[in-house]
């Protein structure tokens, strides 16, 4: 194995710069920030995009977990789990549509393959909660 040597200099260098590269430092740039990975919200821990109506979200996610009927603390975090996939799986039809209005779709096609491979996570995780949920 080699290990690159960086020198003094060099090292000196980095320290400098990295004095300059501090982050943001309010508590608006701080949440501005935190979002930065989210594209489509369809991976990641974030149910709701800044776009989307709280309201509309807990409505949903309200349904699903009244359906589901939860009795222990361990059925809710996993009935509120399955209601947060369904809502982002709801998202995945509108994606869509934006891929096919932004027109060549040979150039889309990474894209639709990449929104297929969200679509079935979130199908595959929904069947994998409930199933758990049966199983208790």
């Amino acid at each position: 194995m080699h290990v690159k040597r960086v020198s003094r200099k060099q090292r000196a260098a980095n320290r400098r710069n990295a004095k300059k590269s501090t982050g943001p430092r309010t508590p608006a740039g701080r949440q501005r920030v935190s979002r930065n990975a989210v594209k489509h919200g369809l991976a990641g821990g974030f149910a709701l995009l800044p776009t989307e109506d709280p309201a509309a979200y807990e409505a949903s996610c309200q349904e699903i977990i009244d359906e589901i009927a939860p009795l222990t603390q361990e059925q809710r975090d996993r009935a509120r789990a399955i209601a947060n996939d369904y809502w982002r799986l709801n998202r995945v039809p509108g994606i869509e549509n934006t891929l096919f209005a932004e027109g060549n779709l040979f150039e889309q096609a990474g894209n639709l393959v990449l929104l297929s491979l969200y679509e079935q996570r979130l199908k595959r995780a929904i069947q994998n909660s409930r199933k758990s949920l049966k199983n208790q």
